[in-house]
């Protein structure tokens, strides 16, 4: 069915080494839960007119045991700008990082985590903005 999006694992999608212009790629749209999608060749000329740019910041939080917490991110972007993704860099722990039990973005300026234990949990994120 066209348009029909299916679950399946990322470690059972095939890999395109040599992606063509008109390849597409799925992202989460500014703001919402809306699946857009952006060809190769437009992010190419983004990054080749340098007007896709590249934004990473540091979050941090108190978490208690076996409890998510939403963490804000203000990424100070322009006013006109258009986020194209968010994304998490790397997570670190005061006590034991293994302990997170997971963190991602809900929305492009919402980061979720959860921790088996109570501690801080710092963040590095990272967005693609044009």
């Amino acid at each position: 069915m066209a348009g029909e999006i299916t679950t399946k694992k990322v470690g059972d999608l095939s890999e395109n080494t040599e992606p063509v212009d008109t390849d597409v790629f799925l992202f989460g749209a500014s703001g919402g839960n809306i699946i857009k999608k952006i060809k190769w060749g437009n992010i190419l000329k983004k990054i080749n007119t340098g007007t896709l740019k590249f934004k990473s910041t540091e979050v941090s939080a108190d978490v208690s045991a076996n409890a998510s917490k939403d963490i804000t991110v203000n990424w100070n972007l322009p006013s006109e700008a258009q986020m194209l993704g968010s994304f998490v860099m790397k997570v670190s722990a005061d006590k034991v990082t293994t302990n997170v039990g997971f963190c991602n973005f809900i929305l492009d300026s919402t980061l979720r985590v959860q921790s088996s234990m109570t501690q801080r949990i710092t963040v590095k994120v990272g967005c693609l903005y044009y």
